[in-house]
């Protein structure tokens, strides 16, 4: 598998190996006969237990904020500074976990202006990682993590009249409050159908479906929204 290979020249460029003659041979040496991750969630994994315990808190925490975020949302989510944050950001980017979005222009429309605005904006190195490292976090920590991020951007969408109902449904659902999930699904598809089409539209029914409670209307509303969207 091509990540599988990018992910252990990763740990090797970590452990200094791809430079130093030396390390190679220490490499070679730790692994002669020791366990070998044989799939690219364990090498992911492998990579990640190698840095110190606050790098891998941060990078653990804003595995579950939005493909691409800001250094606000990371600070907040990490109860530090954004000082303090951005040092471990950065770092996270100098290991190849995280990117930099200032330096990938066009990833998602609108970036480019949140940039000019002086938005510092980053993201997990891929979606696979983004998986990988989320769902090391402990189950407790994790569901009271999405009620806080739930919560903040419920709060947020009353102050600036922009709400992202999809990100808002997942942050509830993965909370463990999948009533409110549904409801916040349901308006999600309603808002895809009209901006982005019938598949992400049937795929939001689909979750809202899976976390409605039997009989309400809710899960009626979402019947009727796929019948639309097919």
């Amino acid at each position: 598998s091509p990540f599988y290979i990018k992910e252990i020249v990763e740990v090797l460029r970590d452990r200094g190996a791809l430079d130093d003659p030396q390390a190679r041979a220490r490499a070679r040496l730790d692994w002669a006969g020791s366990y070998l991750p044989t799939s690219v969630e364990g090498v992911i994994i492998a990579r990640i237990a190698q840095h110190e315990l606050e790098l891998k808190i941060a990078l653990q925490r804003v595995s579950l904020l939005p493909a691409v975020f800001e250094l606000e949302q990371a600070a907040r989510l990490l109860g530090a500074h954004e000082e303090q944050t951005r040092a471990w950001l950065e770092a996270l980017v100098e290991h190849r976990l995280l990117e930099s979005v200032a330096r990938h222009k066009g990833v998602r429309e609108g970036l480019d202006e949140l940039s000019d605005l002086g938005h510092e904006l980053f993201r997990v190195c891929n979606a696979l990682t983004q998986e990988v490292v989320s769902r090391t976090i402990v189950p407790e920590v994790a569901r009271e993590l999405h009620r806080e991020l739930a919560a903040h951007q419920i709060a947020q969408a009353e102050v600036l009249g922009v709400l992202d109902m999809a990100q808002i449904a997942m942050h509830l659902d993965q909370a463990g409050q999948t009533d409110e999930a549904a409801r916040y699904y349901l308006g999600a598809a309603r808002h895809a159908l009209e901006r982005f089409g019938a598949a992400e539209s049937l795929r939001l029914c689909d979750r809202a479906l899976g976390c409605a409670p039997s009989g309400g209307d809710v899960k009626f509303g979402a019947l009727k929204m796929r019948e639309r969207a097919t």
